[in-house]
């Protein structure tokens, strides 16, 4: 798993979710938190990339704290 920086367009300089997502391989966990990344986002990007390629993801919150888990 690799987080990704958006190298251009609006989101130049922070995580880019969806490219982030892209990398994990099943099993993986990325912890963030929500200063970082909003929750909405992450579950947003796992919902449209999952759809797309058939890769599922767990997404849990406890506080600012969110760990992001890849099941297959």
């Amino acid at each position: 798993m690799q987080e990704i920086i958006a190298d251009k367009g609006m989101g130049f300089g922070r995580v880019s979710v969806l490219r982030t997502l892209a990398t994990m391989q099943a099993g993986e966990t990325w912890n963030t938190t929500a200063g970082t990344v909003n929750v909405q986002t992450i579950r947003s990007a796992a919902s449209r990339y999952g759809s797309l390629s058939g890769t599922r993801f767990s997404i849990s919150t406890q506080g600012d704290d969110i760990k992001v888990t890849r099941i297959f």
